[in-house]
């Protein structure tokens, strides 16, 4: 008769410090797609159709969802930066503030040269 414990394979010594991010779990895969789903839903689809369609009930609760699974994301996002004190957030926010600079800039030019609806 064998040992169970013998034929469990240990990862080397410096393996779990070097690769921190754990695998995705199916079901908040899925929860981030029915979130994003309704998002966009809630965006493209006229109200009357979406009320029409008893969407209230399986359409509105996206929003919510999609803001936890974002504060989720944020807080595993930044846990596996390092400590949480205030430089590790100040160097999190500059390098997302690089991504969203441009297209923010960008969006208010356009809406500066539209001319104003009544």
């Amino acid at each position: 008769m064998t040992d169970a414990t013998a034929t469990i394979r240990r990862p080397e010594p410096g393996a779990a410090a070097t690769s921190r991010r754990r695998r995705p779990l199916a079901a908040i895969d899925l929860l981030k797609a029915y979130a994003i789903f309704g998002v966009l839903w809630q965006h493209t689809v006229p109200r009357t159709v979406t009320e029409h369609a008893m969407g209230n009930l399986w359409i509105r609760p996206a929003v919510p969802i999609f803001f936890v699974l974002l504060g989720l994301n944020l807080a595993g996002s930044l846990s596996r930066q390092g400590p949480l004190d205030a430089t590790g957030v100040k160097t999190y926010m500059l390098r997302r503030l690089d991504r969203l600079a441009l297209p923010l800039l960008l969006d208010v030019q356009d809406q500066r040269k539209r001319p104003p609806t009544s």
